[in-house]
Order: C-alpha cells, then sequence, then structure tokens
C-alpha cells in the first residue's frame, strides 16, 4: 500500500497522511516535466490540507521520496482532485540573475551560485572542466541550470533525501546521463500490453523563408530555400507549403552573410520536410514480481522493444524520454520513446541486396591489368625520368563518371570511375546532410587520388555527395551531380546463416554478432562481450614464452569486467567442488590485490578456502574484504597467525548476501560520492532477508526470504543512541501528550502474511497516529511512541498531585 504525505507549505511538518486517494498519475519527463494528480475522497483526514500551496510527498518505485507542490484543487462530486508539479519548479520563482558572465566556472561553482538563495544545494558533479557561461538578460535559477546543462552536455536530476519525518536536503544532479541500459526488453507476449506509432505531419513544410538577425543599420536579409522533391510529395495543385524560419545570431551580426544564412535555413529546412514519428507503448509492470526485479525500467534508460505481432513487425532501439503510471496500482506503465531507431524486414532484405551488389562489382585482377601496368613495367618506365608539377599542361581535367554511393553500416562506399590520365592531380569529395547544397570549403570531406572513399558517418543518416577533379596547376573540373547515401545497420539476427569472407565485409566494417568457423586474427579491439565455447586443447595461452605475462581488461569509470564460466559449478558439504570456474597455481600462492583502500571483491561464484583465510589488519577483520552473492565455506578463519572463526563457527556463518544495484558493496554510498546514489542489499539465511535500504536515510529491514512481508527482529534489548552530543534543535516538548494518545484509537489486527490461526496484534494505524511518531517509510517510531507516554505519564502525576492537593 502507497502512502502519500501532506506537508505544511512553509514549515514542511506533516500535517497528513493518505492511503485512501485513487485515480492517480504521476509522470516525469527528461525534460524535468513532472506531475502528480489525484484524487482525494471528501471524508479524508487529509481533505481539509489540499491547498494552499502545500507540499505533498510521494514514494518511488526504488523506496526513496518526491515533492510536489499542490497547484490546483476543486471539489467534485467524486472527490477533491488535485493537480500538482513538482518542488524544483519552484526555482522559477527564485531571486532572478542579472545579467552577467561568468568566467571560467566549474560545474560545482556554477550550482553553488545559482542555486545560493534557494531551498535546494548542489548535489552530484561529474564534469571536472570549466566553462564561461553569458546571461544576456534576468534568468531565473531554473532556466539557468538548463543553460548549464546544456553548455556542459550533462543532464539534470532533482531529488530529495529524508530522515524520519523531515526533509533533510533538496538536491540537484548534473550527471552524464540519467539511466542507464539494464538488459530490459519489452516484448509481444511478455509484458507488452500495447503500442502507437504516430505520425506527425502538421508541421511539414516544403519553402522556407529565412529571415536574418538585425543588423546595426536596422535591417535583416531575407533569403528563400525550397525542396523540390518535398514539393512534390507534399505539395497541392503544384504549390510549395510555405514556413518563416527567424535564423539565430551565431556570433555576430557582421559575421552573419547570405551564404551562412542560406545554409542555416537549408539545414532547417531538411528537418521541416519529413514527418516526425513518435512511438508510445505500454507495458505490464513485472518487475514487482518475485525473480523479475532485473525486469525494471527507469526514466532515461536505454530499452530494445520487439513487435512481433505488428504489420510489419517492427524492432526499436530506444531510451525512455517519458514515464507515466500509478503509485497505488503499480500494474502498468506508459512510456514515450524517444532517441529511437526502427528495424523492418525489408530494411534488412535491402542490407542483403546491397551487399549482393558489392560482391557483383568487385574487380578482379585480370580487369585490373586491363587498364594498368605490372609494377616492374611502372617501375622501368619511371627509372631516370624525374616529374614534378610542371611536367604536366594546365587543362582543365575531365570530370569523374558514373559517380554513385552505396550505404553500409556506418560507411557510406563512394565509387565512380579511376582516371589514370597524368594531368589529374586528385579527386575531392564534398557532403552535406543538405539536398541541394553548395560545395565550398568548410564541406570538403576528402582530398586523394583513388577510385573511391569510404565516408563514415552514423547509422540511418542521409548524406549528399559532389565530386571534382584538380590537375597539378589547380584548376578543377566541375562539380559531378549530386548524388544520395544512406547509411543502415545490420543485426545479426536479420542475416540469413552463410560463411562471412573478407569480400563480404568493408574495411572497418561493425559485426553486431557473427558465427565464424576459422578465423586469424593479427590485432584486435573487442568491446562489449568475448563469448569463447571452445579453445584449442582447452587451454587460453598468455604469455607462455615469457617469464612475466599479464592479461589486462581496461574499463571505464564506474564500470567493471568479468572473467566468469558459465558451466554449473556445485559443492559437496565438504568444501569440494565440480564444474564452475577454477584459478590455480601448482607451484605457488595466488595474489589478488588493488588499489590502497578500494579492496578485493569476490562475486557471483561460490568461494572454498581449504587451507584457512588469512586476513591481515590492524584489528579484526579490519580490512576490505567484501564476498557478495556468494556462498562462503571456511574450516577456520585465521588473521596474524590466531584462529578468529572456528570451524563450528564458520559452519554456521552462511549468508546469501544479495546487492540488487550493480554497484560498489560499500557502506559509505552518500549522494556526493557516486551517481546512482541508491543502493539496496539483501542478506538472506533459512526463511529469512536482512535488508539494508541505502539513501539519505539508511535503514534496515527484517523481511521474509522472498522480500514481500515483514519479518520480526528479537534480542535481549534495542538501544536508541539518546546523548545530547548526537542531537540538535533541541526544546522541550510542549503539546499534550494525553490528548495525542487519547485522540488516536488502538486496533487489534493481523498483517496479511499472517497465519489465521495466530492471535491478532495489537497497535496503531499509520496514517492515524500523530504526526510527532511517524516516519515517511509508512512505519511508526517506538522510541518517539515511549517517550509520547513518557510524558503522557508525567502530565498524568501532575494531575495526580493536583487531586492531592485539592483533597
Amino acid at each position: 500500500m502507497s502512502i502519500i504525505h501532506i506537508l505544511d507549505h512553509q514549515t514542511d511538518m506533516i500535517l497528513a497522511t493518505s492511503s485512501k486517494f485513487y485515480n492517480d498519475v504521476h509522470r516525469e519527463t527528461l525534460k524535468n516535466e513532472e506531475i502528480f494528480d489525484f484524487i482525494e475522497p471528501i471524508t479524508s483526514k487529509a481533505s481539509p490540507y489540499l491547498n494552499k500551496r502545500n507540499r505533498v510527498i510521494i514514494p518511488t518505485d526504488d523506496g526513496f521520496f518526491k515533492e510536489f507542490i499542490i497547484e490546483k484543487a476543486y471539489q467534485s462530486k467524486g472527490g477533491i482532485e488535485v493537480y500538482s508539479s513538482a518542488s524544483y519548479f519552484e526555482l522559477m520563482k527564485a531571486k532572478p540573475i542579472a545579467p552577467m558572465t561568468l568566467s571560467s566556472y566549474s560545474v560545482e561553482m556554477l550550482l553553488d551560485f545559482i542555486l545560493n538563495d534557494s531551498d535546494w544545494i548542489p548535489g552530484i558533479k561529474v564534469y571536472d572542466g570549466i566553462k564561461t557561461i553569458v546571461f544576456d538578460e534576468y534568468t531565473d535559477p531554473y532556466s539557468a541550470l538548463k543553460k548549464v546543462a546544456d553548455e556542459f552536455g550533462l543532464e539534470l536530476r532533482f531529488r530529495i533525501e529524508t530522515n524520519k519525518n523531515r526533509i533533510t536536503g533538496r538536491y540537484v544532479d548534473l550527471i552524464e546521463r540519467v539511466g542507464e541500459w539494464r538488459g530490459k526488453e519489452i516484448t509481444s507476449g511478455k509484458d507488452l500490453l500495447n503500442a502507437k506509432r504516430i505520425e506527425f505531419t502538421q508541421n511539414i513544410v516544403t519553402a522556407l523563408v529565412g529571415v536574418g538577425p538585425q543588423k546595426e543599420n536596422g535591417k535583416r536579409d531575407v533569403v528563400t530555400v525550397a525542396n523540390e522533391s518535398a514539393r512534390q510529395a507534399w505539395g497541392r495543385n503544384g504549390q510549395h507549403l510555405w514556413g518563416i524560419y527567424q535564423v539565430p545570431d551565431d556570433g555576430g551580426n557582421e559575421d552573419m552573410t547570405i551564404q551562412r544564412i542560406t545554409q542555416l535555413t537549408s539545414d532547417e529546412l531538411q528537418k521541416r520536410i519529413s514527418t516526425v514519428i513518435s512511438w508510445e507503448v505500454e507495458s505490464a509492470d513485472i518487475e514487482h514480481i518475485f525473480g523479475r526485479e532485473h525486469e525494471k525500467v527507469r526514466l532515461g534508460d536505454q530499452v530494445r522493444v520487439k513487435l512481433t505481432d505488428f504489420n510489419p513487425q517492427f524492432f526499436l532501439d530506444a531510451r525512455i524520454i517519458s514515464r507515466e503510471g500509478s503509485i497505488r496500482t503499480k500494474a502498468q506503465k506508459k512510456y514515450v520513446l524517444g532517441d529511437f531507431i526502427e528495424y523492418t524486414a525489408e530494411d534488412i532484405k535491402s542490407v542483403k541486396r546491397m551487399l549482393q551488389k558489392q560482391i557483383d562489382k568487385k574487380l578482379s585482377e585480370s580487369q585490373v591489368l586491363e587498364i594498368t601496368y605490372p609494377k616492374s613495367t611502372i617501375d622501368e618506365k619511371l627509372t631516370d625520368r624525374p616529374v614534378t608539377d610542371d611536367s604536366f599542361p594546365d587543362e582543365i581535367p575531365p570530370a569523374p563518371t558514373n559517380f554513385d554511393a552505396e550505404g553500409l553500416f556506418k560507411i557510406i562506399q563512394l565509387k565512380w570511375d579511376y582516371n589514370i590520365a597524368s594531368v589529374i592531380s586528385a579527386y575531392e569529395v564534398y557532403a552535406s546532410k543538405t539536398d541541394g547544397f553548395i560545395p565550398d570549403v568548410t564541406n570538403l570531406v576528402w582530398r586523394g587520388k583513388a577510385g573511391g572513399y569510404n565516408f563514415e558517418a552514423k547509422t540511418n543518416e542521409t548524406w549528399y555527395f559532389r565530386i571534382r577533379t584538380i590537375n597539378y596547376k589547380g584548376t578543377a573540373s566541375d562539380y559531378s551531380p549530386q548524388i544520395m547515401g544512406q547509411t543502415v545497420q545490420v543485426k545479426a539476427e536479420d542475416i540469413m546463416p552463410r560463411v562471412i569472407t573478407n569480400e563480404l565485409i568493408a574495411e572497418y566494417a561493425g559485426i553486431d554478432w557473427a558465427k565464424i568457423g576459422n578465423v586469424q586474427v593479427t590485432d584486435a579491439d573487442i568491446y562489449g562481450t568475448l563469448n569463447v565455447n571452445r579453445l584449442s586443447g582447452n587451454f587460453l595461452e598468455v604469455g607462455k614464452e615469457s617469464t612475466n605475462s599479464r592479461l589486462n581488461l581496461y574499463t571505464s569509470d564506474n564500470d567493471f569486467h568479468y572473467i566468469e564460466s558459465t558451466r554449473s559449478g556445485s559443492e559437496d558439504g565438504y568444501g569440494n567442488i565440480s564444474g564452475g570456474l577454477r584459478i590455480r597455481v601448482p607451484y605457488g600462492p595466488i595474489s589478488l590485490s588493488s588499489n590502497p583502500g578500494t579492496g578485493v571483491y569476490i562475486t557471483d561464484s561460490p568461494l572454498v578456502l581449504r587451507q584457512g583465510m588469512r586476513v591481515n589488519g590492524t584489528s579484526q577483520f579490519n580490512s576490505d574484504v567484501y564476498i557478495t552473492s556468494s556462498t562462503l565455506y571456511a574450516n577456520d578463519i585465521w588473521k596474524n597467525g590466531s584462529a578468529v572463526l572456528s570451524a563450528a563457527e564458520a559452519q554456521g556463518w552462511f549468508a546469501d548476501i544479495n546487492h540488487t544495484h550493480s554497484q560498489y558493496a560499500s557502506s559509505y554510498h552518500t549522494h556526493s560520492q557516486y551517481a546512482e546514489w541508491y543502493n539496496t542489499y539483501n542478506i538472506r539465511r533459512g526463511s529469512a532477508t536482512l535488508k539494508f535500504l541505502a539513501s539519505g536515510s539508511p535503514k534496515v529491514q527484517a523481511r521474509n526470504y522472498w522480500d514481500d512481508a515483514y519479518g520480526t527482529f528479537e534480542g535481549l534489548a534495542y538501544s536508541n543512541v539518546s546523548r545530547r552530543e548526537e542531537k540538535k534543535d533541541i526544546e522541550l516538548f510542549e503539546k499534550t501528550a494525553l490528548e495525542l494518545i487519547s485522540d488516536t484509537p488502538v486496533y487489534a489486527y493481523r498483517y496479511k502474511n499472517d497465519l489465521d490461526t495466530e492471535p491478532k496484534r495489537v497497535g496503531l494505524i499509520y496514517d492515524e497516529a500523530p504526526m510527532e511518531i511517524m516516519q515517511f517509510s509508512g512505519g511508526i517510531d517506538v522510541y518517539g511512541m515511549s517517550s509520547l507516554m513518557w510524558k503522557a505519564i508525567q502530565e498524568l502525576i501532575y494531575e495526580i498531585n493536583l487531586l492531592k492537593g485539592a483533597a
């Protein structure tokens, strides 16, 4: 059950809670647009407080909280309809920033400056460089943050941290990317409920009037750019669809030439002559099903969508740019996809046809000899004949013929008839994404003497090309007619199995997946996963002929690599392992080391210690040794020559430790250390789970094995830290405890996982309890509750003394 908290708009004190809201919608986007709307029953205790810009705290799927401000609320027949927006929008109303230039500022310095007079403070910063930021006019802090994010190529994330029933911090993070690739696939027949492919044509134009920036004399340059192909496709009665484009000033009016205005207008027209495609996907939210925790989807995540029940079928690589759903009923979510690439069966067939065409056009050795000489003949002809540029006449060279483009993976292969005429010094290739572009020095992409050129581009891009010939005097031929080329992307599952030979693969081509019978690799850079099913003699030999050798695995910051075995392993109960992965040195010890202070991590496979374990440190277990997602077996564990864990103790020391986020197994996660600031760790034994929630206010929970119900803590005593030096804002509690207690009913009940034969428990209901003992997690502060009763007893003693005095 989800509970929302209503906070006072000035003091942040809890005014009420509610678990009875319904028809709620939480929507968030990568553009930092976020709302939470819901309906509250008119009879609810929270209903009187849903006004006055009070604040609403809601839980997230990861066990944390988000803050909203009530913007509008009105009563209807069904209840009170509440509309709220994210509290970080209040930065739009914070003290404006005057026009100024901030020279050589880091991200941290900029955040400190922008957030200085607000409730928000800088959080995670991942950029170490500096930039100069110019504010040309008065700017609110929210817009300033957006500007800084754009300048540094970072993304904004807003979050709050809590401790019990208080907000302890509101943080602004500037990180490289919100979300991540988790391997999530939304698939027809599994969790895909519905999908919409939406085409927008209302903004299509076939011609633009480009209006340049205003000059010092008050005038503006105006150009007209049109696309004939687009007019034929979209026009009516032979007429263009017109639009107006205000060309931005990109560096000073004096530098904004007619040619520059024309180029910018052409680039803008290229964006407007095609339909805009959008995808919306509705998916079942299955991450809360036991064993499906890995199926979660968060804002900004990269996902794959397989629409096999569409006609035609679609396969998408996309990013979640909008996420919408209910926090009360987590049955399904709606996503808007962005940055996507579409693939169809026809795309793959087209790639196959182009590959076959390349094979058919491959020149044979005999064909080459028909248009040139063998090397020995050429060397003989050049003997004692020095050739300089003056050896050739200044004649206009012939223009290239049969200029053609073939799109491959991330390469557009350009070819033309190579002319062996001696007057030709070089060919020049020009490229642009603009249809009908004018070749100039800004779009010259290659100069050389060959009959072809591989132009590198991104997948699914359209480029236009022109070529000309240059002689040794610098005289150029006419430009060739414009041609077009498109890149594609090849996926292994879409290509029929066949042997891929050298003739089939373009130089530097990327291969998603391939089955290779025999291969010899001289040098290779491998990114991602290298799967080896079998090696010669079942051995991978490194440095066999050298005294010292090593196998290096390189990775980026905050990432890691695996050396793993997919073969199942087992243990017989006595420390004997079969299968799995073994690392063995027959004639010496194995040394595992890392940089000082970072520790050695052994993960995802059993660790068997047959001869004892030695932990070197200044005190017992004072070393950075973490054993996660594993089972530890040991007869004896030794430290500094003494056994610190006997065989009997070791036999009882078993923990299936599972952390649900692939981050560092450190107990010191804070908002300023890691971009991913939330992690959860589970320690399971028998039918119980000890769950660690790491956030701004870390918590520990007792749960059952499946982590779908709470368990019980037992012990001789539980002690709350209560030293004065551990506290702040100390003041006497002035409220009447007896009134708080008398207004709070006590219930008999069972938890949902209790057996019907068990006796009922006695206690309070969270959303009816005094706010002084509430916690945002939905729990009751037992120490606060007992202190409240202590105060009530003091009040009773005072009443009794009054009665005694009256008697």
